[in-house]
């Protein structure tokens, strides 16, 4: 299944949910449904009514996260966001970085030093001027 979701579109939409529907998979739900939307997408058809634009960019008619996309990508219930690319590493980087803190801050087990990011980085360094 991994060779075959290297050729097409938007794999994440087939992978998780079939491995999900596998009955000798761990942690699997094969008798549950999803409700709502597996993944937090912004269609440029849909700007205005479901979503406020797209603060990266457009391509396809799908938008390409850019950081001021995060207010909307990060209260989503959605399981995935689409899509990312490298031309915004920032809107990356902000989501994994918002996403340990809050995994660390709601661990049930002692948080061990190196689960935390370094101390420097470019999100407390100061700007030079």
């Amino acid at each position: 299944m991994l060779r075959w979701s290297k050729d097409i579109h938007g794999p994440e939409r087939h992978y998780w949910v079939t491995l999900n529907r596998l009955k000798d998979a761990p942690g699997s739900t094969p008798n549950t449904g999803w409700e709502g939307n597996v993944r937090a997408i912004k269609w440029k058809n849909k700007e205005g009514t479901v979503h406020d634009g797209c603060k990266g960019r457009y391509v396809q008619d799908a938008c390409v996260y850019g950081p001021g996309d995060l207010p909307w990508i990060i209260p989503s219930p959605s399981l995935f966001a689409n899509q990312f690319d490298s031309t915004e590493p920032l809107v990356v980087s902000c989501l994994e970085r918002w996403h340990r803190l809050k995994v660390l801050g709601q661990a049930e087990v002692p948080v061990e030093p190196h689960w935390h990011f370094q101390r420097e980085s470019h999100f407390n360094m100061k700007l030079n001027r």
